[in-house]
């Protein structure tokens, strides 16, 4: 299943796991977040969200892990 992930998170199975647990975590509140930004435009919102979460994953665990600024509930 790592191997499905860019080579950042596909180092060890803990970071694939951080990355499992950050989507399941955070994507009702990016969902939410990102549709009050659009003002609720559900197209662009289902166009963002799997962009933001494709940007997460391309960057080091370690520089993330701990951050949710959308996480606003």
């Amino acid at each position: 299943m790592a191997s499905e992930f860019p080579q950042a998170w596909a180092d060890t199975d803990e970071d694939a796991g951080f990355l499992a647990r950050i989507f399941r975590e955070q994507q009702a509140p990016l969902l939410r977040y990102a549709t009050h930004l659009l003002e609720g435009d559900a197209d662009r919102v289902r166009d963002v969200v799997p962009d933001t979460l494709i940007k997460l994953m391309a960057q080091p665990v370690a520089s993330v892990e701990g951050r949710s600024t959308w996480n606003s509930s």
